[in-house]
C-alpha cells in the first residue's frame, strides 16, 4: 500500500521561507545559528519491559556574549535520559538523566529529581503531571522535553517490541486502548477506534 504525503504552509510560513531564501542569495545566511537534535531509541528488555533511551544535543554557530573562545560551533546541551518501562500497563520502574554538556554550573543539580517518575503511569495527562512535578524552578526545560518526547514513543517502542505477539496475548489490548483520542486517525468515532471496541 502506497500512502501520499501532503503539505499545506500557512502563508505567515511561507512568506518566512521567502525570506529566508532571499537572505541566502544575498549571503545574508550562510548556516543556522543554532540546531538542535534529539535521538530515541528503543530497546526489547524482555518480559514486556522496554528501555527509552534518548538524547538531546543543542549546537550553537555562533558565539554568545560569554564566549571569549569560538571556533566554528558550540555544543551547549548534550543530554541523555534512560527509561525503563513495564508493560503492558507502561509504568516507569528505572529512571535516570545524565548532562554530557551543560551550560552552568548548577544545572546537574536537577538530575535526583527523576526519582520521581518512578512508578509513574505513561497515560493521557502524564506531561502536565510532570511539569507540576519537575517544571520551572524545580527542573531543567530540556530534560523534560527529553522525557516528554521519550514517553510519546514509548507506544512505539513497545509495539515494535511485542506486537507481534499480539494474536496469542490479550494483555496488549489495553495498551492498543490507549491510542484512542491521541489524533486524528485513532478519534474515539473512527474506523480503528471501533475496530478494537467489544
Amino acid at each position: 500500500m502506497q500512502h501520499g504525503f501532503i503539505t499545506i504552509f500557512p502563508k505567515p510560513f511561507l512568506a518566512s521561507i521567502k525570506e529566508l531564501r532571499m537572505n541566502e542569495e544575498n549571503g545574508l545566511v550562510s548556516t543556522p545559528v543554532h540546531e538542535r537534535s534529539v535521538t530515541i531509541r528503543s530497546y526489547d528488555l524482555g518480559s514486556h519491559k522496554i528501555l527509552m533511551e534518548g538524547r538531546l544535543v543543542d549546537n550553537r554557530f555562533r558565539p554568545g556574549s560569554r564566549d571569549d573562545y569560538f571556533i566554528g560551533s558550540k555544543i551547549i546541551h548534550d543530554l541523555t535520559v534512560r527509561l525503563v518501562i513495564q508493560g503492558p500497563d507502561l509504568v516507569i520502574c528505572e529512571a535516570s538523566g545524565a548532562m554530557n554538556r551543560h551550560p552552568h554550573e548548577e544545572c546537574p543539580e536537577t538530575l535526583p529529581g527523576f526519582s520521581e517518575l518512578i512508578n509513574m503511569k505513561i497515560r493521557p495527562g502524564f506531561t502536565e503531571k510532570l511539569k507540576s512535578m519537575l517544571g520551572g524552578a524545580q527542573g531543567c526545560a530540556h530534560l523534560n522535553t527529553l522525557v516528554i518526547n521519550l514517553v510519546q514513543a514509548s507506544l512505539q517502542g513497545y509495539f515494535s517490541a511485542y506486537s507481534r505477539f499480539h494474536a496469542q496475548d490479550d494483555s496488549l489490548d489495553a495498551t492498543i486502548r490507549r491510542l484512542v483520542d491521541t489524533c486524528h486517525v485513532w478519534r474515539s468515532d473512527g474506523p480503528l477506534a471501533k475496530s478494537i471496541k467489544r
